[in-house]
């Protein structure tokens, strides 16, 4: 049986408390356990809000079916890191 390593491409929608997308907002991605992914950039949401970030395994990352996990964060560029406009979030995949 063959097995492969693609990356794959998630996808984050910013909005307000209102529902408004927020462009330019700051979305950073982090998978959980650390080392089962390479490390992606922060990237900027579009002006619909959306951002997009491509998540490539590692060999560290298991072939057998589970669950990853990613700790997703969103905030204003310019702000401070830990006192800032921000939200997190962890979000879980499959892993099949």
């Amino acid at each position: 049986m063959l097995h492969s390593r693609a990356s794959a491409v998630a996808r984050y929608h910013v909005y307000d408390t209102r529902g408004f997308s927020i462009q330019g907002a700051l979305v950073y991605a982090l998978s959980l356990p650390y080392g089962w992914t390479r490390k992606s950039p922060e990237v900027a949401t579009d002006s619909s809000g959306w951002a997009t970030i491509t998540i490539s395994p590692t060999a560290s990352m298991p072939l057998r079916p589970g669950a990853l996990v990613i700790f997703v964060r969103a905030r204003k560029s310019g702000d401070n890191l830990l006192s800032g406009v921000s939200t997190r979030r962890l979000v879980q995949v499959s892993i099949r």
